[in-house]
């Protein structure tokens, strides 16, 4: 199943078959919420427990989900900020085997690399980062569903 379809609760559009004809895995919260109903028989703390341990395997499954994004949003700007570094060695190489006889072209081609991978990093990270916090916050809506709909079944 998709990332995304854990993050939302079925409805009859969009109900339908998984791979191979198989119906898709429920959501989290019903996940937790058959869980608790299943595990009724149990003396309370025993319930609590097994609940629990559920919604915490579940946003475990959500959160792996984000770490590679994760990972790309935070490396991305040192990326480029390693090709910047490179970028201004090379400009300042250029410098010094100008001596005397500075032109500005010579050094344009390395802060031109400098800016360029730097803005490329900046490209990258950032529409990732808003990614992962979007996807944190949806998470997040998650796992305050799933704690509601098992307090409430559990409490019935």
């Amino acid at each position: 199943a998709s990332f995304f379809s854990y993050l939302s609760c079925p409805t009859p559009s969009r109900r339908g078959r998984g791979s191979g004809g198989a119906p898709p895995p429920p959501p989290p919260p019903a996940r937790v919420v058959e869980t608790a109903l299943d595990t009724g028989h149990l003396p309370r703390e025993l319930q609590e427990a097994e609940v629990e341990r559920i919604g915490s395997v579940e946003i475990r499954t959500l959160e792996t989900y984000i770490r590679s994004l994760e990972v790309v949003a935070n490396l991305s700007p040192l990326i480029g900020l390693l090709g910047t570094v490179i970028g201004m060695i090379k400009a300042f190489g250029r410098l010094e085997e100008a001596g005397a006889r500075v032109d500005p072209s010579q050094l344009a081609g390395g802060i031109w690399e400098a800016l360029l991978t730097t803005a490329f990093g900046l490209i990258v990270a950032i529409p990732a980062l808003g990614a992962v916090h979007y996807f944190e916050r949806k998470i997040e809506g998650v796992r305050a569903l799933m704690r509601d709909a098992a307090a409430r079944v559990i409490a019935s």
